[in-house]
């Protein structure tokens, strides 16, 4: 679907599920609104741009990495649906006014750590399998008590 373009600002649509994603790109600003979620990021401080357009994945995910007023790394996310042509007009437009940001030729592992995340994929399932045991352990301290007592 091709942008419309009002003043300054140019608006791309493209399906995500059931919902009709509207980005509004200005010379400044990325503003999008997914349902009830809404997503505003200042280009001058864009740092990276991944597209994770794997066929596995029920959808395509734009990640969009940036720095706030505090100098913090944000990471805004945008869907859509395979084969839509306006998020990859949306992904054009926005490196027309931001050149070089886009990491291209990434794993999604790597890009998310060259956008500033920390890799936790190891951590994960030990946390969940010692939280797991001590709930465990809590919830049948009253039985051991119990069992231990001359009663």
């Amino acid at each position: 679907m091709d942008p419309i373009v009002s003043s300054d600002e140019k608006v791309f649509s493209f399906p995500y599920t059931i919902l009709r994603i509207d980005a509004h790109l200005t010379s400044d600003f990325l503003s999008a609104r997914m349902g009830i979620r809404q997503v505003h990021v200042p280009l001058a401080r864009l740092q990276h741009i991944f597209v994770d357009d794997r066929r596995e994945r029920d959808n395509v995910e734009l990640l969009l990495s940036y720095f706030d007023a505090r100098g913090r790394v944000k990471r805004a996310r945008l869907f859509s649906d395979h084969g839509e042509p306006g998020l990859r007009e949306l992904v054009d437009a926005i490196l027309v006014i931001r050149p070089g940001v886009e990491l291209v030729g990434l794993t999604p592992d790597e890009a998310y750590v060259a956008m500033g995340a920390k890799p936790t994929k190891w951590v994960a399932l030990p946390l969940v399998m010692s939280f797991g045991y001590l709930l465990v352990c809590l919830l049948c301290t009253p039985l051991l008590v119990h069992g231990l007592d001359d009663g």
